[in-house]
């Protein structure tokens, strides 16, 4: 499955996304014209409210619609699954009632779009700000009860995957959540729980934030019960760092030093970076330079990186790039092989 956020992709009307500055349409197009097969489910990621800053209003009222008409565009382009996540509000996180709500609201305008286009659709539905801990097992099954009720209530159909927090949480180059670096047999007997009540609703158990654990304890989250993973910033770490390599390779400091300064420019790494720590410019560029890969200065270097590399007889830098997030996918497969648990790997973009 390939999800994208609305930060990376969105409608026009929104402003696109910082991949390719792509629409909905163009990325499921580009995604359909590689996947003759159809083997790829293309999916969005943290669609809701207050999810994409390009379109930020503080009236709840705009953002729902704003929200809407984002989804509405990702049915119109073939999208097959849709996660619906109203955990945001203009300033922070969203209380549980409007949440709900909102969840409902989004959910119904959704499936009835679908529906005109007879496009047959899923879902995943998530409420909560991603942390480093994990979902109290009672306090879950009570939200979880009530967003599944309002639902049903409202004659709309089950979701695929509820998002839950496991005990997982990416900050700057590792995973911090509580699976890491807690009590890991009180986590993982925890979410076995939450495993347990997404089963009995008929709903599969979704975790976020997956980057950056070793194989093996992505098998244990696997075995307690997770049924999808997603994995997002690691890939975009793993591609940074390998430009950065062959920059050092070619001794192409220009290059190295412009592309530097640009992702720190950016300011996008102000979401991986622990607050009041201090990082060298090399750091905030590694945590961030994916987000400029697609801007005239992002591919001016990378054009230039392939023209040396091509005047020593060297490939283009897009081989070796490949090459590792092939590596880093493959331990998530071999990680998913380990268990019985049949568990889905997201890849983000």
């Amino acid at each position: 499955m390939a999800i994208a956020s609305r930060r990376q992709i969105d409608h026009k009307e929104a402003g696109g996304g910082y991949v390719e500055n792509w629409t909905s349409a163009e990325f499921a197009s580009s995604l359909s014209a590689n996947d003759p097969s159809g083997l790829i489910a293309i999916c969005r990621d943290h669609g809701g409210p207050w999810q994409q800053p390009l379109q930020w209003s503080a009236d709840p009222v705009v953002e729902l619609e704003n929200a809407l008409a984002s989804f509405r565009s990702d049915i119109d382009a073939g999208f097959n699954l849709l996660h619906i996540d109203t955990s945001k509000a203009s300033s922070g996180s969203v209380d549980i009632e409007s949440a709900l709500d909102r969840l409902t609201l989004l959910y119904r305008g959704a499936w009835e779009h679908a529906r005109l286009k007879g496009r047959d659709i899923s879902f995943e539905i998530g409420f909560e700000v991603q942390g480093e801990e994990m979902n109290d097992p009672r306090q879950f099954q009570v939200d979880l009860n009530r967003a599944l009720d309002g639902l049903s209530a409202a004659e709309l159909p089950m979701p695929v995957f509820v998002v839950a927090q496991t005990g997982t949480k990416v900050v700057e180059d590792k995973n911090t959540g509580a699976l890491v670096r807690g009590d890991r047999n009180r986590v993982l007997d925890g979410i076995s729980v939450l495993s347990a009540l997404c089963h009995d609703a008929s709903v599969q158990l979704k975790a976020h934030n997956v980057d950056y654990l070793d194989p093996s304890e992505v098998t244990q989250l696997m075995t307690a019960g997770v049924d999808a993973i997603n994995v997002a910033p690691e890939f975009g770490v793993i591609e940074t760092r390998v430009l950065l390599q062959a920059m050092r390779d070619l001794e192409a400091r220009d290059l190295r030093e412009a592309f530097v300064s640009a992702a720190v420019e950016s300011g996008r790494w102000t979401s991986w970076i622990v607050a009041g720590k201090t990082y060298d410019p090399e750091t905030l560029a590694i945590l961030s330079g994916h987000y400029i890969f697609s801007s005239e200065t992002g591919k001016r270097i990378r054009s230039e990186v392939d023209r040396r590399r091509a005047e020593m007889g060297q490939p283009s830098v897009d081989i070796e790039i490949l090459d590792a997030l092939r590596s880093s996918i493959e331990g998530y497969q071999s990680a998913a092989q380990k268990t019985t648990n049949k568990t889905e790997a997201h890849v983000n973009g």
